[in-house]
């Protein structure tokens, strides 16, 4: 990749890392605000979280099947001809640490851990 891509990656990456703390923060603040019309959830705890949202909702719960397991999405293009999903994995995750601050205070009040 050359400095050009790196450039566009990296302004990328904050881009969408501050989209998606304004998002978040946005849900949050109107939890916070009106904790008896809203009520927010993280997508890698929907499993654990349905019964509070069905609850929420006043939606008779009955018997569900077990959760289904977590997969990748895109996963077919594994083995492509294109660069696999782990080197692009990879050259996200190099920029964790470059641009957590821009995420660190919704992490937290979302319930993430701390984000490096």
């Amino acid at each position: 990749m050359d400095s050009g891509d790196e450039l566009t990656l990296d302004r990328m990456y904050a881009k969408y890392s501050a989209s998606w703390a304004n998002s978040t923060d946005y849900y949050l603040d109107l939890e916070m605000a009106h904790p008896d019309r809203v009520i927010a959830s993280r997508i890698e705890t929907f499993d654990r979280d349905l019964d509070r949202l069905l609850n929420f909702l006043g939606v008779e719960q009955k018997a569900r099947p077990s959760a289904i397991p977590h997969r990748v999405v895109n996963a077919s293009q594994r083995g492509s001809g294109r660069r696999s999903l782990d080197t692009y994995a990879g050259v996200i995750a190099e920029r964790r640490g470059k641009f957590a601050h821009l995420i660190a205070e919704t992490a937290r009040r979302a319930g993430y851990p701390r984000p490096t």
